[in-house]
């Protein structure tokens, strides 16, 4: 099944009528529209729309989605320690809810101030170290041939096939983490490997895949 005929499936099952649909895309995206989103976004879409088909309201108020410059990357992050296990919802109320306690914002739209918005995600980076995640400097990054966004995702990789073998996964799964590794995989793929073994934690904690 392609990524629009997945969204527009997920879309159905979350009982989203066209404009609540939009305004999904919208603040996931951006966009308006799911034609021309990059596999980035799909992917974010889909997420979301997952969240929404099992279990959460349909038709969330614009309130409980994540806007604003810093959003894109404060949904990254918190999405990667969904995938890591350290939150258990990826929403963006629960995401926003942690914003709040660390800047007393109540809403990712006030983070205008660059010192908030890195208040914030360094709260965020300092989880995902704890739950495993080593980061690497741009110049690292660098000299490894890698941006930093994909360097970053590798950090969230390796740091999952770590709790995955700790808590004894099968070898084959362990190994998805690490597939490639010499190869510079573009961040759309390293996310959807992000996001499998994501739902692998999630089922070894007893979680929701």
């Amino acid at each position: 099944m392609s990524a629009t005929a997945r969204i527009h499936m997920l879309k159905s099952r979350a009982g989203l009528d066209d404009a609540a649909y939009r305004d999904l895309l919208q603040a996931a995206t951006g966009q308006r529209s799911s034609k021309g989103l990059s596999r980035d976004q799909e992917l974010r879409v889909i997420a979301q729309l997952e969240d929404l088909s099992k279990g959460a309201p349909a038709r969330p108020g614009s309130a409980q989605r994540a806007t604003g410059d810093y959003a894109p990357k404060l949904q990254a992050l918190w999405m990667a320690l969904h995938d890591l296990g350290a939150v258990e919802s990826r929403s963006d109320k629960a995401m926003m809810a942690f914003v709040e306690r660390q800047t007393g914002l109540s809403h990712t739209r006030f983070l205008t101030d660059p010192a908030d918005s890195r208040k914030a995600i360094e709260a965020l980076k300092k989880m995902a170290q704890r739950a495993g995640a080593e980061w690497k400097p741009e110049r690292v990054a660098k000299d490894m041939g890698l941006t930093q966004l994909q360097a970053d995702r590798w950090a969230i990789l390796i740091a999952q096939a770590k709790i995955l073998r700790d808590r004894g996964a099968d070898a084959g799964v362990q190994r998805i983490a690490f597939a490639d590794i010499n190869k510079p995989l573009a961040p759309e793929q390293l996310l959807e490997r992000q996001i499998e073994l994501g739902r692998h934690i999630r089922e070894l904690a007893g979680g929701k895949a």
